[in-house]
C-alpha cells in the first residue's frame, strides 16, 4: 500500500514538473555575419483563444511592437492565431534607438510566434502555433537573418525570461528570449603553437640552469 501511494506522489510530482517547465525559448545568436533564432519547447495555451487560422511564409523580428513570427507555408503549412490577455516584459531585451522590422533570409521548421498588440487591444497578445496543435507538443524551429547584427536588429545581449506571458497557476505559461554573441573558434594550429611555445620555454629554462650549474 506505501509502494503504491509513494509511487502516485512521485508520478503527480512529475506532471506538475513537467507543466511547470512548459514554455518556449527563443535562442538569438549572432555567428559572424548572420543571426540565427532557434526555438524549442512546448506550450499550454489553455489560457488563451483560438482566434484565426492562416497561411503566409513570413519570417520576422521587431521591437516595435514586439513581435516575433516563423511561418513558412510551403513546409509547415497553416498556423492558429491564439488571442489573449498577455503580459510581455522586453525591457532590455530591445534597443529602441535601432529596432527596426527585419525579415528572414531563411525559415524552417515548425509554424511559430508571438505579437504584442497592446497598441491596438490594451493588455493583450498573439501566440502563434502549428495548425491543430495540441498543449505540450514539441515545437521547434530556426529563422536566419543574412548579414544582420543584434545591433542592426535592435536586440541586447543577455537573457530575458517570460518575455511573453499568459495564464496563471497551471495554466501558465511563457516564451523566454536568450540573446549572444557566438565566440569566436579558435584557429585549428593555435593550440599547437602554443604547445610549441612551452615546450620551447621549457628548454630555454634548461639551457639556462645547465650553464648556472657548469659555471
Amino acid at each position: 500500500m506505501r509502494v503504491a501511494v509513494l509511487v502516485g506522489v512521485i508520478a503527480t510530482l512529475s506532471l506538475t514538473a513537467g507543466d511547470a517547465d512548459a514554455s518556449v525559448v527563443i535562442d538569438i545568436t549572432q555567428t559572424g555575419s548572420d543571426v540565427v533564432a532557434t526555438y524549442s519547447g512546448s506550450l499550454d495555451l489553455s489560457a488563451l483563444a483560438h482566434d484565426f487560422t492562416w497561411s503566409q511564409t513570413r519570417g520576422e523580428i521587431s521591437g516595435d511592437p514586439l513581435h516575433f513570427y516563423s511561418f513558412d507555408s510551403a513546409e509547415s503549412g497553416n498556423y492558429y492565431g491564439y488571442l489573449g490577455e498577455m503580459t510581455f516584459a522586453s525591457s532590455g531585451l530591445i534597443d529602441t534607438t535601432t529596432s527596426s522590422t527585419t525579415d528572414a533570409s531563411a525559415i524552417a521548421g515548425d509554424n511559430f510566434g508571438f505579437h504584442d498588440h497592446s497598441d491596438t487591444m490594451a493588455g493583450y497578445g498573439y501566440v502563434y502555433v502549428p495548425e491543430a496543435y495540441a498543449n505540450g507538443s514539441q515545437i521547434d524551429g530556426s529563422v536566419t537573418f543574412a548579414g544582420a547584427t543584434l545591433a542592426s536588429l535592435g536586440l541586447n545581449a543577455g537573457i530575458f525570461s517570460d518575455v511573453a506571458s499568459w495564464g496563471s497557476g497551471s495554466t501558465f505559461d511563457s516564451i523566454s528570449v536568450n540573446v549572444s554573441i557566438a565566440a569566436v573558434p579558435l584557429p585549428a594550429s593555435f593550440p599547437l603553437a602554443l604547445a610549441g611555445l612551452g615546450a620551447l620555454g621549457a628548454l630555454r629554462r634548461s639551457r639556462r640552469k645547465a650553464r648556472a650549474e657548469r659555471g
